[in-house]
């Protein structure tokens, strides 16, 4: 399971930043690939960022944060575009 949720805007808002989270429902440790859109008011994709979570632990839920620079200054909303277990 994998979700994506936009965060505040940081003071300088050099970057636009996404909490990913992911939520490993096996019994093993995984490595998970997620790709994050941040898209403008339009639907237009602004920029793609791939977010990498390492032994995300079992029946456990792990955060990582996507980062755009190419999206700082517009408001945007982050979506998972693909996500991948390994």
């Amino acid at each position: 399971d994998v979700s994506v949720t936009g965060l505040p805007l940081s003071g300088s808002e050099e970057v636009r930043s996404a909490r990913v989270r992911v939520t490993n429902p096996t019994d093993e440790a995984a490595f998970y690939a997620v790709k994050v859109e941040f898209v403008d008011a339009e639907d237009k994709v602004l920029d793609t960022v791939v977010v990498g979570v390492e032994d995300a632990p079992p029946d456990r839920t792990v955060d990582a944060q996507a980062n755009s620079r190419k999206a700082a200054g517009v408001k945007t909303f982050p979506r998972v575009a693909q996500a991948e277990r390994g």
